[in-house]
């Protein structure tokens, strides 16, 4: 605990554990001004309530009232360096060093504190020289290409009801569901390819990207797919929306305080091919913004996404998406692991209302996704990837679907998928050339029974990755 302005503990995460019972043996290690401590105490305070810059700010107003105050020269260099500025922190650590003689254990946590503000320094040394070699290179690419097949229980999207009930004037009637809407399974052929590329532009990164994905059913051929998609994206360590804060720490106007950088603006288009025909072309914009300071450096974003239908134009909608992201370290080895959880909610707006517009009106979607992979190094060399993945989305319509379907109920839809990928190198074919098995299950469920389908898919493919 703190006593008196003596700093009892570092603040931050690094040095959970680590109490500082007395901080300096040879100079008073509190506070000797009532404004001083005053600043300290509402400084610890932001601190642990993750308001960095408002932490900054309390720590350097207690020194500037006691420069003799120790523990409030130690929590401004963790707040500082807690927010990124690792030359500085290093600066107070100097002045700390030098105006106090520091007992044995102090000195040792001061010094592990050093070693990671030199790895930071040396990581951001290595990006920015990492960014002129790309500027002076142009364009950098990576590309990709898979090929193989795998078996789909369900390739043509089969309905898991061997009947239909229809609401009628004079009752219900029950309709038996014609052989052709039930599950059908078949093997196909997988092909796909895409690329990636980079370049410096102004303060930050231009992209591009496109990719194919064919699939080609050997028997279901009017369920044939295929998926072009083509982006541009703009990404930015500069503050969103105006600058940060200033010099001094106090916050400039605008959001540049809260969304101080790396975002993302994109935008995509897509078209999805089914049976030769045009299923669905969209055109989305996004923008993204990552708290790299904060646990699992969570990612915030926005979407808003344009639907045509070109087979049922009544179909037609647009959506708005918010949504958030987390990358954590996995369990229970976290270099060798990673945990990605993903929350979107969203709205569907009908294009086209009255009895020609979309069945059901506007609709009410959420989604959740949790990805977990593990790896681990090959003898002969590489390393082995193992990511298991779950989905679960739920659609609620605003309105009745029809009048023929339960007196018009309104359609709720639950979706959901589990997953396995296993990929491991392939050391005959080359370095880049990996074999992945995917194992996947979905299932769907709606009020209306003729929503309700499952299906699973195994699936063998060779990628390469340069």
């Amino acid at each position: 605990m703190r006593s008196a302005g003596c700093a009892s503990r570092f603040p931050d995460h690094w040095f959970t554990g680590v109490l500082l019972a007395v901080l300096l043996a040879a100079a008073p290690a509190c506070a000797q001004s009532p404004g001083a401590l005053e600043h300290y105490h509402q400084g610890t305070e932001a601190l642990e309530a993750g308001h960095v810059e408002a932490a900054r700010r309390h720590f350097a107003e207690a020194v500037a009232l006691d420069p003799e105050f120790p523990g409030a020269w130690l929590d401004l260099a963790v707040a500082t360096a807690r927010a990124g500025d690792a030359a500085q922190a290093e600066e107070f650590l100097d002045i700390l060093e030098a105006r106090f003689a520091l007992p044995g254990p102090i000195a040792e946590t001061v010094a592990a504190l050093r070693a990671r503000l030199s790895a930071r320094l040396a990581a951001e040394q290595a990006a920015r020289a990492a960014r002129l070699a790309r500027a002076e290179a142009g364009w950098q690419w990576q590309h990709s290409v898979q090929a193989g097949g795998g078996y789909d229980s369900n390739a043509n999207a089969g309905l898991s009801l061997g009947s239909l009930t229809l609401t009628l004037p004079g009752g219900h009637v029950v309709l038996p569901l014609d052989q052709a809407y039930l599950p059908r399974a078949d093997a196909y052929t997988l092909f796909a390819a895409g690329t990636a590329g980079l370049r410096p532009a102004g303060n930050g990164l231009l992209g591009l990207n496109a990719s194919l994905r064919w699939r080609r059913n050997m028997a279901e051929r009017d369920f044939d797919a295929v998926e072009l998609r083509a982006g541009l994206s703009y990404t930015s360590e500069s503050p969103l929306f105006g600058p940060g804060p200033d010099a001094d720490g106090e916050a400039a106007p605008g959001l540049g305080g809260l969304l101080p950088g790396p975002w993302r603006a994109s935008a995509t288009v897509q078209q999805v091919r089914l049976g030769g025909a045009a299923l669905q072309n969209s055109a989305a914009v996004a923008i993204e913004h990552v708290w790299p300071q904060a646990a699992c450096r969570p990612l915030g974003s926005a979407e808003l996404d344009f639907r045509v239908h070109p087979v049922a134009r009544n179909l037609d909608a647009f959506y708005l998406w918010l949504g958030v992201a987390w990358r954590c370290p996995g369990l229970p080895i976290p270099q060798a692991h990673q945990l990605q959880a993903q929350l979107r909610v969203g709205q569907a707006f009908a294009r086209h209302g009255g009895e020609n517009g979309r069945p059901g009106g506007n609709s009410r979607h959420v989604e959740l996704a949790l990805l977990h992979e593990w790896r681990w190094p090959r003898e002969t060399g590489g390393e082995h990837r193992l990511s298991a993945r779950a989905q679960w989305e739920r659609v609620r319509d605003t309105g009745g679907y029809s009048p023929l379907l339960a007196d018009n109920a309104v359609r709720q839809v639950t979706r959901s998928a589990a997953g396995l990928s296993w990929s491991l190198p392939v050391p005959e074919l080359g370095e880049p050339w990996q074999a992945v098995f995917d194992l996947q299950r979905f299932r769907q469920r709606s009020n209306l029974e003729v929503f309700d389908l499952s299906g699973h898919l195994l699936q063998l493919t060779l990628q390469r990755n340069w």
